[in-house]
């Protein structure tokens, strides 16, 4: 209820808005760098209208911390657009990659950043567990390990239909995991040790949490901005 006031400021200058906590995130769809140029100005008076808002409600938009961003595919006509965003006498430049709630995006969705991150944070944690390993039972290394493991589940519906180069190399942090669970060395077979803790493969994660989403949304149980693009096949027979 507290927040209810950026919607209808947002709304107000025709933006579209995600609100997650104390983060919020401004967002604009456009058609080339012409477009993108004239919705600049309603972006800009809409983040004036919610400092000002912010304020008078004893908080504070941190100017510092705001980042803009143009997510543009490569083969696209607008992927060379250079803009910056002017706000308060600072010009808010566009970074290659910027992070929310956790994910790295960068400007061509390849999430090349967010990968190296997950694979890097993952490894650090399974070697640390590996060296007190022979003091673990194997529950208890499940347990640990399903706490490093979890951030290959995490936002993975984003990785769905990306490089299968990159998926693999999440495989063999799983795969690495798994080894550490049941003492197996590096070059020995591989499924009946993924297969004791019910793991799901990396590469079919982002289909099924695609399809959990999908089916809660044609359930009327999922959010109304996703069952609002969802149209079911209605054959006309």
């Amino acid at each position: 209820m507290y927040t209810k006031s950026i919607g209808e400021i947002c709304r107000r200058h025709n933006v579209l808005y995600h609100c997650y906590a104390d983060d919020i995130q401004l967002y604009y769809a456009a058609e080339g760098s012409e477009e993108l140029a004239a919705k600049l100005s309603s972006i800009n008076e809409c983040i004036d209208e919610l400092k000002l808002w912010m304020g008078c409600n004893m908080l504070k938009l941190n100017s510092e911390k705001t980042e803009f961003i143009i997510f543009a595919s490569k083969k696209s006509p607008g992927c060379n657009i250079t803009l910056s965003l002017s706000w308060h006498l600072r010009d808010i430049n566009i970074p290659s990659h910027v992070r929310s709630l956790g994910v790295i995006f960068d400007s061509a969705l390849l999430f090349a950043k967010h990968f190296d991150y997950i694979i890097k944070s993952c490894n650090f944690y399974i070697r640390n567990i590996g060296r007190i390993r022979q003091f673990l039972s194997k529950k208890a290394c499940e347990m640990l390990v399903a706490l490093v493991t979890s951030c290959l589940d995490y936002c993975n519906s984003l990785l769905n239909g990306l490089s299968q180069t990159h998926m693999l190399r999440l495989q063999r942090v799983q795969n690495t995991a798994a080894r550490l669970i049941c003492r197996i060395k590096k070059f020995d077979h591989i499924s009946t040790s993924l297969q004791s803790p019910h793991w799901l493969l990396v590469v079919f994660g982002p289909r099924f949490k695609l399809l959990c989403i999908v089916f809660r949304a044609l359930r009327g149980v999922g959010p109304l901005y996703l069952q609002e693009l969802i149209c079911p096949y209605r054959p006309t027979r």
